[in-house]
C-alpha cells in the first residue's frame, strides 16, 4: 500500500519439479490507486501461467503466458510553471494540478485515459545435443490491444467548452481570454456534466439526406450542414494495437576455454493505428469525414469502451485515420567467447539484419493504399575484454558499432505511403574503458565512455525568405555522449553498508545540419540550416550522484537513508522543431535548476508460521523538495517572470513531493 490510496496485491505459487519432470508456476496480481497527481485513478491486473516439462537431461520445454492489463487516467497536457502557481490550491507550486480531469455523473472523469493489455505467449525448448553442444529456441506471439483517449470536435468554436489550450498555457487560455470558464471549476478541474449539457443544448436534430438518423443530435469535427454541429466536444480513442510473432534460436558449442555460438532471429510485426468513438458526451451520433474514400462522409453511433479487456474497435467503425504498419525482420548473429581460469575473459559478437517496412492506409491514401516494401539492412559488431591484474584489481574495455535501421515514421514521413529514398541507417559507435577494485570491505568500479550517435532523422515545417513555406527533412543529426562514472560500495563496520555513485557527462550535438526544403508537391524550394553545434542534449541530468547508508540497528532490523543530486539537466526539446535553432546566435539549451532528494527506508523480518514475514516502509523525498524534473520547451526570455531563474511560461513537469509505500511479503 502507498500514498493516494495505492494498494497492490500479488500471490504466486510454484510447484517445483515433480518426479515426472513437470513444473507449474501461477501468479495473479491487482493494483488500484488514485494517483499522486489529481485525476489519475488507475487499475491493473497481472497474470502469469507457466508450465514446464523436462522429460530427460537432454530436453526441457517451457510454455509461459503472461501479461499486465491496465487503465489509468493521465496528465498529458503540459503545464507552464505559472499554471502550477495559479491553479488548484494555496501552495506556491501545486505539483498535483492536472488540467485534463474533472467529474462526470459524480465520478472522476479524464479526457485522457490510457488503457492497454499486451499478453505474450512463449514456448521455449532447450536441447542438450551433446556434452558441449546445445540448442536453445524460443517461439512467441504477442497481441497488444489498447490506446489512449483525447478530445475530438471543434470545441474551440464554443467558448463554454473551449477547455484545452493550443500552443499557450492554461493561464493565458482561461484567465486572460475566459475560454472554457463556464465548464471549469474554481480549482481548474472540469465540469464534464456541463459539457454534456452544452453539446445537447447547442445541437439541433439532424435533417440530412439519410433518414435513418432524422432528429438525432449529431456532432462532427468538420462537417457542419444539415444541423450537424461541429462546435462540440466528444472523447475519441486513438488506438495502437499490434500482432507480433517471432522465433529466436541459438546454437552453442563449447571447447576448452572457448565458446562459439550462432543464431537466427525472425520477427513479423503488424501495428494497427486508428481512431474510434469512445464517449459521445450527450450526443447521439458523430459525422465522420476522415475516410477520403467516402466522399460524403458517414454517420457513426458505435462506441468502444476505454478498457483493455473490452472490444478495442479493431473490427468496428473508425474515424479520422486507419493505417497499418507492417514490419518484417530477419537477423543472423554469431558470438565467440574466451575465458581462461586465471585472469582473462573476452567476447566478440556480430550480427546482420534486414528490416522490411510496408505501410497500408485505408483512409488517407486513396490512390496509393499499399506502399512498396522498403528493405533496409543493419547490423552490429561489439566486443570487450576483462583482465584481472591480481585478486583485487581488474581492467576492462568494451567497444561497439551499430548500424541501426530508422524508425517507421522516418521511412514514411508526413504519414504518407511514399518511401523516403534518401534514408540512411543511424550509426552508433561506442567505446568504454574501466577499472575495478575488490577487497573484503571495499568495491570500486570506474569507467569512461564515449558514444557517437549519427545520422538521426527529423523533419519540420519552415518558412523561407519571401514567405515560401515547405518541409525541411534534416538528415545527419549527430550526437556525442562522453563521460566518466564511478561506483563505490564499502562496509567500514559489520552492521553498516555504504554505497555511492557519481556520473559526469558531456552530451551535445556535434555539428550544424543543412536540409533541403520541399513544398507540398515534393519540389525543392530552398534549404534550411539547424544551428545546433555544441548544443547540450536534454532530458537527462549530465551530472548525477548518489550516496546511501544502510545500518542494521539490531538483528533483522535495518534503516537506510539515501541522497541524490541531479545537475546539468537541460530541457527535453526537439531541435528540428524549435525555431530557436534556425538562427546562428541562438542561446542553446535551457538549463534547469539543480535539485537534491533524500529517501528513507526501514525494514524488518519477522519469524512467522515457521517461515518469515518481511515488512518494509519507504518514504521518498522526505523533505518534500520542490523541483523541476523535465521541461518540454526551451524559452529563455529575459523580460519574462522568472521562477528560480527559469521563464515561467516554460512547460514543465515538477517532480513528486513526499510519497510513501509499505509492503508485506510472506514466503512459505
Amino acid at each position: 500500500m502507498g500514498n493516494d490510496a495505492y494498494i497492490k496485491t500479488i500471490a504466486g505459487y510454484n510447484t517445483g519439479v515433480n518426479e515426472n519432470g513437470w513444473a507449474t508456476s501461477v501468479l495473479l496480481g491487482r493494483w488500484t490507486g488514485d494517483g499522486y497527481v489529481d485525476g489519475t485513478q488507475g487499475e491493473g491486473y497481472t497474470y502469469l501461467f507457466s508450465l514446464g516439462y523436462k522429460p530427460s537431461d537432454v530436453h526441457a520445454f517451457n510454455f509461459t503466458f503472461t501479461g499486465a492489463g491496465q487503465w489509468h487516467h493521465q496528465r498529458s497536457s503540459w503545464l507552464s510553471i505559472r499554471d502550477y502557481q495559479n491553479f488548484g490550491g494555496d501552495d506556491d507550486i501545486n505539483r498535483k494540478f492536472n488540467l485534463d480531469w474533472g467529474t462526470k455523473d459524480g465520478e472522476e472523469y479524464n479526457i485522457r485515459r490510457n488503457f492497454y493489455n499486451k499478453p505474450i505467449g512463449t514456448l521455449n525448448w532447450d536441447w542438450n545435443i551433446s556434452g558441449n553442444v546445445s540448442l536453445s529456441s524460443s517461439f512467441y506471439g504477442s497481441w497488444g490491444r489498447g490506446g489512449g483517449t483525447g478530445p475530438r470536435g471543434n470545441n474551440f468554436r464554443n467558448s463554454d467548452i473551449d477547455l484545452f489550450p493550443f500552443n499557450i498555457d492554461l493561464t493565458e487560455h482561461l484567465l486572460n481570454r475566459g475560454n472554457g470558464a463556464a465548464s471549469r471549476n474554481a480549482d481548474g478541474s472540469i465540469n464534464f456534466d456541463n459539457v454534456v449539457n452544452v453539446n445537447r443544448s447547442t445541437t439541433a436534430g439532424y435533417i440530412g439526406a439519410n433518414s435513418n438518423y432524422d432528429g438525432l443530435l449529431i456532432g462532427s469535427n468538420g462537417f457542419r450542414d444539415d444541423n450537424v454541429n461541429r462546435a462540440v466536444l466528444i472523447r475519441r480513442a486513438s488506438m495502437n494495437s499490434h500482432n507480433w510473432y517471432g522465433a529466436i534460436s541459438n546454437l552453442k558449442f563449447e571447447s576448452n576455454n572457448w565458446t562459439y555460438g550462432v543464431g537466427i532471429d525472425l520477427r513479423a510485426y503488424k501495428g494497427f493505428h486508428y481512431r474510434a468513438l469512445n464517449d459521445l458526451m450527450g450526443l447521439d451520433a458523430y459525422y465522420s469525414t476522415g475516410n477520403r474514400n467516402l466522399v460524403n462522409g458517414t454517420i457513426l453511433t458505435e462506441t468502444i469502451e476505454a478498457s483493455p479487456f473490452k472490444n478495442t474497435g479493431l473490427t468496428s467503425d473508425k474515424i479520422d485515420y486507419y493505417n497499418i504498419g507492417d514490419v518484417r525482420w530477419t537477423g543472423f548473429n554469431g558470438i565467440v567467447e574466451y575465458k581462461n581460469q586465471q585472469n582473462l575473459s573476452a567476447v566478440l559478437q556480430a550480427g546482420i539484419s534486414n528490416q522490411g517496412y510496408k505501410r497500408i492506409d485505408y483512409f488517407d491514401q486513396t490512390n496509393n493504399v499499399e506502399s512498396d516494401r522498403k528493405n533496409i539492412t543493419g547490423g552490429y559488431i561489439k566486443g570487450g575484454a576483462n583482465y584481472n591484474l591480481d585478486e583485487k584489481n581488474n581492467v576492462f574495455f568494451n567497444a561497439g558499432y551499430i548500424a541501426r535501421q530508422p524508425l517507421f515514421d522516418a521511412v514514411f514521413p508526413n504519414f504518407a505511403n511514399v518511401i523516403n529514398e534518401d534514408l540512411e541507417v543511424e550509426k552508433i559507435t561506442s567505446i568504454e574503458l574501466g577499472y575495478g577494485f575488490r577487497s573484503n570491505g571495499l568495491r570500486v568500479d570506474l569507467n569512461l565512455y564515449s558514444t557517437s550517435w549519427n545520422n538521426r532523422f527529423d523533419s519540420n515545417g519552415v518558412t523561407l525568405e519571401g514567405g515560401i513555406s515547405g518541409t525541411a527533412q534534416y538528415q545527419g543529426i549527430d550526437q556525442l555522449h562522453q563521460g566518466v562514472e564511478v561506483e563505490v560500495t564499502a562496509r567500514p563496520v559489520d552492521r553498516l553498508k555504504l554505497e555511492g555513485m557519481m556520473s559526469l557527462g558531456n552530451w551535445r550535438y556535434k555539428d550544424d545540419v543543412v536540409a533541403s526544403v520541399f513544398d507540398d508537391n515534393n519540389q525543392q524550394v530552398g534549404s534550411s540550416t539547424l544551428y545546433i553545434k555544441d548544443v547540450k542534449v536534454g532530458n537527462a541530468a549530465q551530472f548525477t550522484s548518489y550516496i546511501s547508508s544502510k545500518y542494521e540497528l539490531f538483528d533483522r532490523f535495518n534503516v537506510d537513508l539515501s541522497w541524490r543530486i541531479a545537475s546539468d539537466l537541460y530541457a527535453d526539446f526537439n531541435v528540428a522543431q524549435d525555431d530557436t535553432f534556425l538562427t546562428p546566435d541562438n542561446p542553446g539549451a535551457l538549463e534547469l535548476p539543480t535539485y537534491n532528494l533524500f529517501d528513507l527506508g526501514v525494514d524488518y523480518t519477522f519469524d512467522f508460521g515457521g517461515s518469515n514475514l518481511f515488512a518494509r516502509l519507504n518514504v521518498n523525498n522526505i523533505f518534500d523538495t520542490v523541483y523541476i524534473s523535465e521541461s518540454n520547451t526551451n524559452f529563455q526570455g529575459t523580460g519574462a517572470t522568472l521562477y528560480k531563474g527559469i521563464d515561467d511560461t516554460n512547460f514543465v513537469w515538477f517532480g513528486f513531493g513526499t510519497t510513501w509505500n509499505f509492503s508485506l511479503r510472506y514466503n512459505f
